[in-house]
Parts: C-alpha cells; sequence; structure tokens
C-alpha cells in the first residue's frame, strides 16, 4: 500500500493542469496549433506511458515492439509509397488527410518540440512517446476527427487506456487498443 501512495504522489506532482488549461485555452482560440496539443498531454500524462509500456509487456505483440521499437515516420512521410496503396486504404486516408491540410510527419515532430520533456524515461518509454507523436496525425485518420481538441478527446484513451466517458467514436470498435493504433504499418 505505501509502494502504491508513493507511486500516486509521484504521478500526481507529475500532472500540471494550469499548464494543460493555459494550452486548452490557446487551442480554443487557435484550433490548429499542434504544438499546443503536445504541451496539454505533457501536463496531463503523469505515469501514463510507463502504464501504457507495461500494459505493451503484458502481451506477446507488445513486447516485439517494444524489442523492435519499429519506426514508422519513413513510412508516413513516403507519399509516393502511401499514394500506391489502394484506395480505401488507411494509408490512402491518411495522405489524403495531412495532403489536405498540408502537413508532414516531420512537422509533427518540429510541433512536439514545443512542449518540455520529463527528463528519465526509460528507453521504451520514450520509444513509445515519439511513436504516439508520430501517429499523431494518423490519430486524426482513424479517430474521424479534424480539431485537436476533438483528437484529445477521442484519443485519450490512448495514452489513458480507456475510453473517455461518453465517447461514441472509439467506443463504437473503430478502434480498440494501443497495439492496435502502434501496429499500422501495413495498411
Amino acid at each position: 500500500m505505501a509502494a502504491y501512495g508513493s507511486t500516486l504522489l509521484s504521478e500526481i506532482r507529475d500532472v500540471k493542469p494550469l499548464q494543460a488549461l493555459r494550452s486548452v485555452r490557446a487551442l480554443i482560440a487557435n484550433p490548429d496549433n499542434t504544438g499546443e496539443v503536445f504541451k496539454v498531454i505533457e501536463a496531463l500524462k503523469g505515469g501514463s506511458i510507463a502504464r501504457a509500456v507495461a500494459r505493451m509487456e503484458a502481451t506477446p505483440e507488445g513486447r516485439e515492439l517494444l524489442r523492435s521499437k519499429p519506426d514508422i515516420l519513413p513510412v508516413l512521410s513516403d507519399r509516393d509509397a502511401l499514394r500506391a496503396m489502394p484506395e480505401g486504404s488507411v494509408g490512402r486516408a491518411y495522405l489524403k488527410f495531412v495532403e489536405s491540410q498540408s502537413l508532414s510527419a516531420d512537422g509533427l515532430v518540429a510541433a512536439s518540440e514545443e512542449a518540455p520533456r520529463r527528463e528519465g524515461n526509460s528507453p521504451d518509454e520514450r520509444w513509445l512517446g515519439c511513436r504516439l507523436r508520430d501517429i499523431h496525425d494518423l490519430q486524426h485518420v482513424v479517430c474521424g476527427t479534424a480539431g485537436e481538441l476533438c483528437l484529445l478527446h477521442s484519443g485519450a484513451f490512448i495514452i489513458f487506456g480507456e475510453s473517455p466517458p461518453g465517447d461514441n467514436t472509439v467506443g463504437s470498435g473503430r478502434l480498440h487498443t494501443l497495439g492496435q493504433l502502434c501496429r499500422c504499418h501495413s495498411w
């Protein structure tokens, strides 16, 4: 019980609700300010990445992903390969989304640099944090949301491990687990 209380206190100390509120206000003022999304996530994630890694370690597929640490950035950046995918595939839908919004996977990496990073994460936690960042625009496609605030709501289950209360998009069977979204390589 003492270890749980210590962990809980550590996670509470890591949560920064005022920073999150400032970033949400900035997002309301400018819904396309992706850098603020990363500030909200960083401010509220507490120990959620460590818990997500633990969930991944509990499955053979998750352990394999953590072992191999595949980099999805080159896949998401290869527009010719995405264009060659079948119409109706996730890859083509992703390409349509990023082209219609004038976005790039590398631009997302740059936007994420606006958020301060926590030190002391394990290599697995760093990889998963980068993976979640890299699939941010893919989450827009899979969750069916264009705005950043909508994605924070629909995508919250990915970080926190469960669907947000009252969520009809994620809970409808379109996407069920972190592992499904992390495995989106062969679309």
